[in-house]
């Protein structure tokens, strides 16, 4: 039998450090992670300091939402 699908609530919240837009990402107050913009590229941060670039937004808070599935487990 197949699991029943449950819908989680994925909080964005953007704040301004120095200058810079930061989108922290959360689930039930747990952080998923940050993305910055560093020149032309975006820089997703996990909470445990992993650093992953990628060259759009939406790729960098996809990983960070993957990540959290991949580790949800624990």
């Amino acid at each position: 039998m197949s699991k029943k699908e449950k819908n989680i609530a994925i909080i964005e919240n953007e704040r301004m450090v120095k200058g810079q837009v930061v989108l922290d990402l959360s689930i039930d107050h747990r952080s998923l992670g940050t993305v910055t913009q560093s020149g032309d590229e975006f820089v997703a941060k996990l909470p445990n300091g992993e650093v992953f670039r990628a060259k759009q937004q939406d790729e960098a808070v996809s990983f960070l939402i993957r990540e959290y599935h991949l580790h949800q487990g624990r």
